[in-house]
């Protein structure tokens, strides 16, 4: 017997979307907001986590102060480590094409 909420849960796992669906959103996403960055290596940094954060439903329709603290933080992190860096920068590359 199956009850009402298995039914609901069943019914918001299809609706969600797969990582494959999530990865070509964000690529789709971050190249539009491309042509309105710099080619500044911290600018396509702090885009690429905001996008990541915002379609993960980490920070909402309006970015706080918190939530850029967050990004810098995340960002310092980033590069405090350099093969976290290189690894942001060749990802940043391959969806920029160059």
């Amino acid at each position: 017997m199956t009850n009402d909420n298995d039914i609901n849960d069943d019914i918001d796992n299809l609706l969600q979307p797969t990582q494959a669906e999530k990865n070509i959103q964000f690529e789709t996403l971050y190249k539009s907001m491309l042509p309105h960055l710099n080619n500044n290596y911290s600018e396509l940094v702090a885009a690429h986590l905001l996008l990541i954060l915002k379609l993960e439903g980490i920070i909402g329709d309006k970015i706080t102060p918190k939530d850029m603290d967050m990004i810098e933080d995340m960002k310092e992190k980033i590069s405090e480590d350099k093969e976290l860096a290189k690894e942001v920068y060749r990802l940043i590359k391959a969806i920029k094409g160059n």
